[in-house]
């Protein structure tokens, strides 16, 4: 374990100098630009917030399904692992991407009510708050100060809080001049993915504990998350697969041109890639098969959200004036530089720390308990 947090602390410094050099030396330094505004440190920021939305609906859907009663004892674990260090890490993606930190003080004093930018950020306060009550709650419990029936009410608000996660989609779904994004699908797609995400997550984190002798986790409580995640990344693929024929039928316009961008044209690698890591992610923990299947699941929700961001910025509706090799069709593909990088390995880093010494600092709370 010392060793595994000396490696993280050495990443988190890794992407503390990274994000420096970025203020230094100004975004000239990353590959984002005019075309691709949002970029690596965006992608990080969805799966962050996914982790958490979908936290918060696991934790509130043991406590209100008697069927999900098993899950009630780990319910602190996810709390803190998913919802805490999931917004902390989305939290330091949206920091890194303001570009200068003092932008975020705008947002405070005179903030567009109308921006899904600013509803994103409500979310995630709405996140915050509604972990931290039922964190109290479930010390409440532990203490032997409420029993199951008491959780009922802050279950409900759990689930509700985590579904508004198809908030997160606003950002791209509102713009009309995007055909790729402006897709009344995707708050859905929104959806699976955040679940994904913290399925994968959680899956991981309650196996290493149990490997570890941190706290005994029943093997078919983990594989019964992951058949639910390998069922969400079966309906991703269907969703995947309902855009290339729509695509295909009407192989004219805007959209086309992205969806054709994706399947033969210069961003086909990355969309082969993603479509590889949904069918081998979903096969692996339909069988069982834990870590890798987790860990595929985590490559195809990154994906997904990497390809959702380049394939519109890059095959804009309407280009810039100028000649032709500058712009996105010339570009090729959107690849992270290496400050990027660092930057977001670093933020990772900062998040799984947080993880870790939580969880040993206080196992006494969160060790799970017979009476829950």
């Amino acid at each position: 374990m010392k060793k595994t947090l000396a490696a993280l602390i050495v990443l988190a410094l890794v992407g503390g100098f990274s994000w420096l050099l970025q203020l230094v030396y100004g975004a000239g330094i990353t590959n984002m630009n005019n075309f691709v505004p949002w970029g690596l440190y965006i992608v990080g920021f969805m799966i962050f917030t996914g982790v958490a939305a979908g936290s918060l609906m696991l934790a509130g859907a043991a406590w209100l399904f008697d069927s999900l009663a098993g899950y009630r004892p780990y319910t602190k674990i996810i709390t803190f692992l998913g919802v805490f260090c999931g917004l902390v890490g989305a939290g330091l993606f949206i920091f890194v991407d303001l570009g200068n930190p003092q932008r975020g003080i705008y947002m405070l004093l005179s903030p567009n009510l109308s921006s899904p930018q600013v509803w994103d950020a409500g979310i995630l306060s709405l996140y915050g708050l509604t972990g931290s009550l039922l964190m109290y709650k479930l010390w409440m419990v532990s203490q032997g100060k409420a029993v199951a029936a008491d959780m009922k009410n802050i279950s409900r608000l759990a689930i509700g809080a985590g579904l508004l996660v198809i908030v997160t989609s606003f950002a791209f779904v509102l713009l009309v001049s995007s055909p790729a994004w402006n897709n009344p699908g995707e708050p859905v797609s929104f959806l699976f993915a955040a679940v994904i995400a913290a399925l994968a997550v959680l899956m991981l984190a309650l196996s290493h504990l149990q490997k570890v002798a941190y706290c005994a986790v029943p093997e078919p409580l983990v594989s019964r998350m992951g058949y639910v995640a390998s069922l969400l990344l079966a309906l991703e693929l269907i969703f995947l697969v309902g855009e290339a024929c729509i695509g295909f039928y009407a192989p004219y316009g805007e959209e086309a041109e992205t969806v054709f961008w994706q399947l033969t044209g210069k961003g086909a690698a990355f969309y082969w890639a993603e479509i590889l890591a949904i069918l081998m992610g979903c096969m692996a923990l339909a069988r069982s098969k834990v870590k890798a299947g987790s860990w595929l699941a985590l490559l195809a929700v990154f994906l997904i959200k990497y390809n959702l961001l380049q394939s519109q910025q890059l095959n804009p509706l309407l280009p810039f004036a100028g000649p032709s090799v500058y712009n996105p069709p010339a570009l090729g593909v959107y690849i992270p530089s290496l400050p990027e990088v660092g930057t977001a390995l670093g933020i990772v880093a900062v998040a799984c720390i947080m993880g870790i010494i939580g969880l040993a600092k206080f196992k006494s709370f969160f060790a799970p308990r017979e009476e829950v």
